[in-house]
């Protein structure tokens, strides 16, 4: 990067416009929206293949997806603002929706296929990586140190 560069960038900064604070949440918007349909159709047809109505095979979805993004807003809070015990029920929460929602999407497929299981399979898991994208933002860690939360080793959050 070129030192006109670093000024420009710097300035942009100082103003109170960050480029990566719009895109990245934005894009994780898009990401989550677009898995989210294509996981709800996918955990719909499980719900009916495992005899629910029509009614409860159209809410099933959304307790699954609904926690997960309860868990989702639960990751990307700062951690200073909650114990390890929280922090743990949130990542359990987090991961068992998206084991719950991977196997329904997969067990949805009418032939356990490579194209079909890949196609299923792919929306949890854009959405644990988008998560994971957002919880590991560039400027994440200089705010979490200076609120005094120090370091736990392993822990990048």
């Amino acid at each position: 990067m070129s030192a006109a560069d670093e000024q420009r960038a710097s300035a942009v900064t100082r103003r109170g416009f960050d480029l990566d604070a719009w895109i990245r949440p934005l894009c994780a918007l898009v990401v989550a929206g677009v898995a989210a349909c294509a996981s709800y159709v996918h955990q719909r047809e499980f719900a009916r293949q495992g005899g629910a109505d029509a009614v409860s095979a159209s809410l099933w979805p959304l307790s699954v997806d609904g926690l997960l993004q309860l868990a989702t807003v639960g990751l990307l809070k700062p951690s200073g603002l909650r114990t390890r015990r929280a922090r743990g029920a949130v990542w359990t929460a987090f991961l068992l929706g998206i084991a719950v929602s991977s196997a329904a999407n997969v067990a949805a497929v009418p032939a356990l296929e490579c194209k079909p299981v890949l196609v299923a399979g792919w929306p949890p898991v854009a959405l644990l990586l988008s998560v994971e994208l957002l919880a590991h933002r560039p400027d994440r860690g200089m705010t979490d140190l200076a609120e005094g939360d120090a370091p736990v080793e392993g822990d990048h959050r």
